[in-house]
């Protein structure tokens, strides 16, 4: 019986189409086995599609190895050079695949017949266009805006305004600074069934520009699920200050991407310093004060403080590692040593107290000089003072250490 396998030579299974022609009936009697180098291009396509894009290269070499003017082949292997970040190979492959001379003997050639009789299909249709629009992608990141424009004409001219192409149009007038860019890639979008390289495009310029990014296209992104977007519109706003719309941003992220750690990590330092309720949750999902940066948690906690729980502020500082890098140490104890002293609990913070902070030490020896423990007081100074040799608080603490002496 005839079968059909429509094969994928793009970067997702949604960049496929399959023909519209009516399909050829045939028998297995009077099919012919498909050549073996059209097996080879569809087995490459298989691995490619399940992401071993190195195992496809492979066989692809092969082939064209044995047939260097195979168009399918050469096509399909500068796609995946493309997608493994092989901007140099892609650039070779497709360049030589899609314009020119041999783009038209190809099309000339490729009638499906070879295809149908092997019971495959191939999009090549569809294939040329996204690979068209990786090479407007490469010549625009190599900074060849000249190169750029004339296959995207070409492209466009032979394969209408697809959303690659569309997509490709939009990275190559953002690179020439044109603000005709964002309603471009909002055509993209619109015209999108899921491609990748639309994807991808749009992840890319977002990163860029996050603010600029139109409405409709960033809500296009989060519904498909790519964290990337959000967690890069919440960096610019992390950078800028804007805390309360850095936490929006990643609770968005977080509903279309539950649980995602980089998301969550990043959401827990706005939070940290802007929601109390949003870093408790977030904090819970890290997995408590051990695992979030040190920087993040004090920073909570003097949220927390500031709201005047001071009972929440002290759990969280309780709940950091105890061994941490000097500078977070020291911020820490400071931190837990100002609190106990302004809750009047000078015993405690005179435990806490080991020379970590030797500026709150201090003030805990000031203290107990008010309560009229001055031995006590003594002993701290001698160890806290000459730790700040070089420091503003230096001189303060060597002059009540004096006092110490005399009294």
């Amino acid at each position: 019986m005839f079968c059909c396998l429509l094969l994928a030579l793009a970067t997702t299974p949604a960049d496929a189409r399959p023909r519209t022609s009516e399909p050829t009936i045939s028998t297995e009697a009077d099919a012919p086995p498909p050549s073996a180098d059209l097996t080879e291009v569809v087995e490459a396509a298989e691995l490619g599609n399940r992401g071993d894009r190195k195992g496809a290269i492979k066989l692809l070499d092969g082939v064209l190895a044995r047939r260097p003017d195979h168009a399918e082949a050469r096509l399909l292997r500068g796609l995946q050079h493309y997608l493994l970040g092989h901007s140099e190979e892609a650039i070779v492959d497709l360049s030589e695949a899609l314009p020119g001379g041999r783009y038209e003997e190809s099309l000339a050639e490729t009638n499906f017949d070879e295809v149908t009789n092997a019971t495959y299909v191939l999009d090549l249709g569809g294939t040329r266009a996204t690979g068209a629009a990786m090479l407007v992608a490469l010549h625009v990141r190599a900074k060849d805006l000249d190169e750029a424009t004339e296959v995207l004409d070409y492209a466009l001219d032979r394969h209408g305004e697809t959303a690659s192409l569309l997509a490709a149009d939009a990275y190559l007038r953002h690179a020439r600074g044109d603000d005709s860019a964002w309603a471009r890639l909002t055509e993209a979008v619109r015209a999108s069934r899921g491609e990748g390289f639309v994807q991808a495009i749009v992840a890319e310029l977002s990163a860029r520009d996050a603010e600029a990014v139109p409405s409709d296209v960033y809500a296009w992104l989060e519904s498909s699920g790519d964290w990337k977007t959000p967690y890069n519109r919440a960096v610019a706003e992390l950078k800028a200050g804007r805390h309360a719309q850095c936490v929006a941003t990643i609770a968005g992220g977080l509903g279309a991407n539950p649980g995602h750690q980089k998301l969550l990590e990043l959401g827990y330092r706005c939070a940290a310093r802007s929601d109390r309720g949003r870093a408790d949750t977030w904090l819970e999902g890290l997995g408590g004060p051990r695992r979030a940066p040190a920087g993040d948690v004090l920073a909570h906690a003097d949220l927390c403080r500031t709201a005047g729980d001071d009972k929440r502020a002290e759990a969280l500082i309780d709940g950091l590692p105890r061994r941490l890098d000097a500078g977070s140490a020291r911020r820490a104890s400071t931190f837990l040593i100002d609190l106990l002293l302004t809750r009047g609990d000078v015993g405690r913070a005179l435990r806490v107290a080991d020379g970590t902070a030797p500026d709150a030490d201090a003030r805990v020896a000031h203290a107990l000089i008010q309560q009229g423990e001055v031995e006590t007081a003594l002993r701290l100074l001698e160890r806290a003072c000459p730790m700040l040799a070089g420091e503003p608080s230096h001189q303060s603490c060597m002059q009540l250490l004096q006092w110490a002496r005399t009294n």
